[in-house]
């Protein structure tokens, strides 16, 4: 009896035994089964954010093969007169959705309706050198922004009328200091009194371009003081009598006379209508100056003198202040200029896109009869038909979707064409 009970008990114990084994082993293989379960969603998102990485990276480089494509289009772009009819300007063969096997870039203006190419920095106002009256005739700016903005960009510790200077800012809640001359980015703007709520830049979107009021104005643009085939423009502040005949087939007297105007340095190139032929004196060495085939110049016109515009300058500057190019600026920044018409800027826009095309020199102005010559003379020192400084905004996109956008300001003037702003999506 005592043996068959003992043999109970220790078959009783043995079954107790598998099954707590038998539980352990199921919940082992539980927690093993949430551990493997963890581990393949841990490699699940591991895999997506590679993937995600992957495809930014892609949509980066493609963004990037946009700028570059953009830079390849201007420096094959003769510089001597820019307009809406070149490659730069607008080309969906080259801009849009060009395939490169990981994905796809395209170029556009988001401020032109997405037109597939550059922007021109000489098409719009430029915030350095526009003057008062040029700001005022902006429709987009109110009296506040505008004499903030020439405080921000000039010298001195007092304020124009509605404007703030250095004290304005250093009483703000969180207080910075006021730059005191030229804007260096155009973003720079929304640190001056009147431009902090970002409505000039226009309300947020996916382009990295300001698409408001501020997308037909620059702090970039300027022109190098040379002539539209490379070569130094002659100073007639400085050059003798002899490179005035060689250069512009001037008559000794004429040349004589522009040195005699300088008294002692002549002002604006409009000044030169005013100089009348003066007694030369006797060339160097009893030697003759070559001359042209052509009558020499024994006066200058208006005509002449926008015809060779861009061979002379009046200072030794390696860059000149930005100027409108009529080709590319719009309605609004051609109603800034002095003696500019409503009527005058849209007969400008019909004009260049009409059978008779872009303006290829000053003179084609004249020309065409496009104004009186008293309102030319008091603007063609402003104007200009070709730009050394382009924006480019790409957009990559990669195989997965992955975008990126890159927002370049591109300097054709500098040998090689370089960049003088970058701005990325994160």
């Amino acid at each position: 009896m005592n043996n068959r009970l003992a043999r109970f008990r220790f078959a009783s114990s043995r079954r107790k035994d598998r099954g707590v084994a038998l539980v352990t082993v199921l919940w082992a293989v539980i927690v093993a089964g949430l551990m493997l379960l963890g581990v393949m969603k841990t490699a699940r998102t591991n895999r997506a954010l590679a993937h995600s990485e992957l495809g930014a990276v892609q949509a980066h480089w493609l963004a990037r093969a946009g700028v570059e494509q953009a830079i390849a289009v201007l420096e094959d772009d003769d510089p001597a007169s820019d307009g809406a009819t070149e490659d730069w300007y607008r080309n969906r063969s080259v801009f849009e959705k060009v395939d490169l096997g990981s994905g796809w870039f395209s170029v556009s203006s988001a401020a032109d309706d997405n037109r597939p190419g550059l922007d021109d920095e000489s098409g719009k106002l430029n915030l350095n050198s526009a003057d008062k009256k040029q700001l005022t005739e902006f429709q987009a700016l109110t009296e506040t922004q505008i004499d903030s903005l020439i405080d921000w960009r000039s010298t001195g510790d007092q304020p124009s009328p509605n404007g703030a200077k250095a004290g304005y800012y250093q009483h703000l809640q969180y207080p910075y200091e006021m730059r005191g001359k030229d804007f260096q980015t155009h973003r720079e703007l929304l640190l001056v009194r009147g431009f902090e709520d970002r409505s000039f830049f226009g309300k947020p979107s996916s382009s990295l371009s300001p698409i408001g009021p501020a997308a037909d104005t620059t702090v970039y643009s300027y022109q190098l003081n040379r002539d539209p085939k490379g070569a130094p423009r002659v100073n007639l502040n400085t050059a003798s009598a002899e490179t005035l005949q060689q250069k512009f087939n001037l008559t000794p007297g004429l040349a004589q006379g522009v040195i005699q105007a300088r008294n002692p340095q002549i002002q604006s190139l409009a000044a030169l209508l005013d100089v009348k032929p003066q007694q030369a004196a006797p060339a160097p060495n009893g030697a003759a100056v070559q001359q042209s085939s052509e009558p020499p110049i024994n006066q200058f016109t208006l005509q002449w003198l926008a015809a060779h515009v861009e061979e002379m300058t009046l200072n030794g500057d390696e860059r000149l202040p930005g100027k409108i190019n009529i080709n590319t600026a719009s309605r609004d920044v051609l109603l800034t200029l002095p003696g500019m018409s409503a009527e005058l800027a849209d007969a400008f826009v019909t004009q260049r896109t009409s059978s008779g095309g872009a303006f290829r020199t000053l003179a084609d102005v004249l020309d065409r009869h496009m104004m009186d010559e008293n309102i030319f003379r008091g603007l063609f020192e402003k104007l200009t038909v070709r730009s050394d400084v382009f924006t480019v905004e790409s957009l990559g996109v990669s195989s997965a979707g992955v975008q990126r956008r890159i927002l370049a300001v591109i300097d054709r003037g500098s040998t090689p064409a370089g960049i003088i702003y970058w701005y990325q999506s994160p």
